[in-house]
């Protein structure tokens, strides 16, 4: 055979090995971002939920879970924060006799200050009006 057709082969052969590498690991980043996305909706009531719990979670790094969520166009710091503003929503919806305070506990939230701000932020209306 030809070295230069032998050449072009062996280029075809690198590109198409380097196309179906990227393919891969294209899923598997979906598919660890659906799992991470899994895990936070599991453990929204976890007040150490962040970076760091989610990344020894996972076994990789922080850099690499920011890289992930950016490359999908969120931040883990808004994904967490949806995710718990809509629990909270939900559970303010369902029930009469919790209080706000609690429901923002069991949510998540640290401070009842920042969740009533975030909370009025997202839906335009205050925690106390949605009950």
């Amino acid at each position: 055979m030809d070295v230069s057709i032998r050449q072009n082969i062996v280029e075809m052969l690198k590109t198409f090995l380097r196309d179906q590498t990227a393919r891969n690991d294209g899923g598997n980043k979906a598919r660890l971002a659906n799992d991470i996305i899994e895990y936070i909706k599991k453990n929204l009531d976890n007040h150490d939920l962040g970076a760091g719990r989610i990344a020894r979670q996972f076994n990789i790094s922080q850099r690499k879970l920011y890289k992930i969520f950016e490359e999908s166009g969120l931040s883990l710091r808004d994904t967490i924060l949806h995710y718990r503003l809509e629990a909270a929503r939900k559970e303010l919806a369902s029930s009469t006799d919790k209080k706000i305070i609690n429901i923002a506990f069991d949510s998540g939230f640290n401070d009842v200050s920042t969740f009533y701000r975030n909370f009025k932020r997202k839906y335009g209306y205050s925690p106390r009006s949605s009950q």
